[in-house]
């Protein structure tokens, strides 16, 4: 199975957050369990943004970044994702969701409100990371 990390869940892998724990032991059991995790190219940029902004150091963002499998965004992601319905959709999370779209993954991980329910909209699950990671 193929899951694909959005940045509001890899953020919380980078700083201390409430769901930080909860998000790091599902990840774990998701991989331990040979499931693939996925992020475009995007999630990089998106961490050492957050990393300057928090003072944290950039080895840790390389370390989250090693530890998936970084897909390159094409043209056409950029054009699908200002088709994507949703309003209220950011442009960012939309670039996001129109690549797991394109790579045909089997889930997404994200705390987004509108990247969630986007994301349901066009076909693909949302995985609770508060649930044990399961097969869908």
């Amino acid at each position: 199975m193929i899951a694909y990390l959005d940045t509001s869940c890899a953020v919380a892998l980078l700083k201390r957050e409430q769901k930080s724990q909860e998000i790091t032991d599902y990840l774990e059991e998701w991989t331990d369990d040979g499931h693939l995790l996925v992020a475009g190219e995007l999630l990089a940029t998106e961490l050492n943004r957050v990393a300057i902004r928090f003072g944290i150091e950039a080895q840790k963002v390389q370390g989250i970044i090693e530890a998936l499998n970084l897909v390159a965004h094409t043209s056409s992601d950029f054009r699908v994702a200002g088709q994507l319905p949703g309003g209220r959709l950011g442009s960012l999370d939309a670039l996001h969701l129109a690549t797991a779209l394109r790579i045909g993954v089997d889930a997404l991980l994200s705390d987004d409100t509108e990247l969630v329910s986007a994301s349901e909209a066009a076909g693909i699950p949302v995985l609770d990371t508060s649930l044990p990671a399961r097969e869908l």
